[in-house]
């Protein structure tokens, strides 16, 4: 494992001011989720789990809204939304509900077979109304989530052992 492989030596980096937020929260997550692994094997309650499927809710959403991630990422909403509220971004968990609620019966529409026209469905998708809320809720976390991997920093350090 090289230096910037470890957890530790990344926020070590970030808090003496040699990596940016975001250079820092990009960094971090490709660490973090390839020590991860599956995480349906991580405890839901902590705050690896939190982080990642904030983390990854927030990527997917950010590239075909809320329903790319729930074509992708059906089984991550419960846990980020979970994670903004870990994160007091309660408007932003609160739109992943609404989210979750259409996911399901969205998902079935989801047939297409090319790229193109599946994102098509995508933007026909009853959630597709849900991604003009994004900003109003809070919901881009970069750096809420850095400070809340931060505050949490021991919990995420036990990656580097495994």
């Amino acid at each position: 494992m090289s230096e910037n492989d470890s957890i530790s030596s990344l926020i070590d980096a970030y808090k003496i001011g040699d990596m940016s937020l975001t250079g820092f929260d990009d960094a971090f997550w490709l660490v973090m989720s390839d020590k991860v692994g599956n995480p349906h094997d991580l405890d839901p309650a902590s705050p690896v789990a939190l982080y990642y499927a904030s983390r990854y809710m927030e990527w997917d959403v950010a590239n075909g809204g809320f329903s790319q991630a729930a074509y992708n990422i059906p089984d991550l909403f419960a846990l980020a939304a979970a994670g903004y509220r870990a994160m007091n971004l309660n408007a932003a968990a609160d739109l992943i509900d609404k989210a979750a609620g259409l996911a399901d019966n969205e998902r079935k529409g989801f047939t297409a077979s090319t790229i193109g026209k599946l994102f098509q469905q995508f933007s026909e998708s009853k959630l597709a109304g849900l991604d003009a809320q994004l900003d109003r809720a809070g919901w881009w976390a970069t750096e809420q989530r850095v400070g809340y991997a931060i505050q949490h920093r021991k919990v995420f350090e036990l990656l580097d052992r495994s």
